[in-house]
This record gives structure tokens, sequence and C-alpha cells, in this order.
């Protein structure tokens, strides 16, 4: 199994920030990917793109299209296989699968392009088998270092205003995980 890359940083907001606060949030260092909760998005998309961020939506597959979204993230496993005959192969979906290992593994074997587990063990059990990537949710205040070693692949970080800083932050944090 090759190594995996290094941890990077998956945001969620519950409601899309305004372009320029996730511009300039956005100036705060790497950041993988957005996941906007609820609410518009598609104010997002231009700033997504020149940033490099994929941009993505919960539970609204069928908006991807007038968002300008790269993907969709599924907080239930069953709605899988809907989602992936309603975006097709091109389309980036996540998976929140909890702490079911079951649950993962069948949606790692239908395409997902990644999962979000829960709990340091599994994603440890996960990162040592499977070469889908896994998402560990950093809960707020928590220190993301049992989640990085474990293998995770991104940390999901609920933050209502992103700001450089926090950005810079959780980096920071992330990199000195690594090189522990």
């Amino acid at each position: 199994m090759s190594a995996r890359p290094a941890c990077r940083l998956y945001l969620a907001v519950p409601a899309g920030p305004a372009p320029a606060a996730l511009d300039a949030a956005a100036a705060g260092g790497d950041l993988a990917a957005l996941l906007v909760r609820g609410g518009e998005a598609r104010d997002l998309a231009a700033v997504c793109r020149r940033r490099g961020i994929a941009l993505m939506l919960e539970d609204r597959a069928a908006a991807l299209a007038a968002e300008g979204a790269d993907g969709v993230h599924l907080t239930d496993p069953k709605a899988y296989d809907a989602a992936r005959r309603l975006l097709g192969a091109g389309r980036t979906i996540g998976v929140a699968c909890g702490g079911s290992r079951d649950a993962a593994m069948t949606v790692a074997e239908r395409g997902a392009d990644y999962v979000l587990l829960e709990g340091v063990e599994l994603l440890a059990w996960w990162a040592e088998l499977m070469e889908v990537p896994c998402v560990g949710r950093l809960a707020a205040g928590a220190d993301p270092a049992p989640l990085v070693r474990a293998g995770a692949d991104f940390l999901l970080v609920e933050d209502a205003a992103p700001s450089a800083e926090r950005v810079r932050e959780l980096n920071r944090a992330i990199a000195a995980c690594a090189r522990a």
C-alpha cells in the first residue's frame, strides 16, 4: 500500500459565508474543501475554483449544477446509490458513516469518494486497510493529534465564521501532528 498524503483541512459552515470572507479565510493556508450545510453556495463557487477548494453541498445532490458545486456530502449512507445515479461518475460524493464499518465498506465498494468516520479507532482501522480517503470530525476545542495520527486524510471542522487566522491555526496543528 502506498503512503497516504498529508491530512488536509475540510471546513463545514452552516450557510455559505460571503465570498470575500471565504477568500480571506483561504488566505490562511491549505483548505481542501468547504462543506455548505444550508443556504446557497453559488456565490462561493468562483472563490473555491480560484483557490482550489472543493465546494461541497450537504444532502443536496440535485442542486449541484445550479450552485456550481463540486460534490455532495451525504449524511445518510442509504442515499448514496440515488446520488450516484443522479450525478454520475464525474462528481464527488462523500458519505458520513458514523461508527459503521459496514456502511463505510458498502459505500466505498460502490464508489464513494470519501467516508466520514466517527472515532479514532475506526479511523485507524480504515486508514490501515482501505484506499478510499477518510474524514475525521474534529470536535470544537478538541486536539487534532489523535485523528491525524490515526490516519485521517481530512479533518472536518465546523466553523460558522472561518477566518485566515483560524485556518492558519488549524493547519499549524495538523502539521505539528504530522511531524510528531
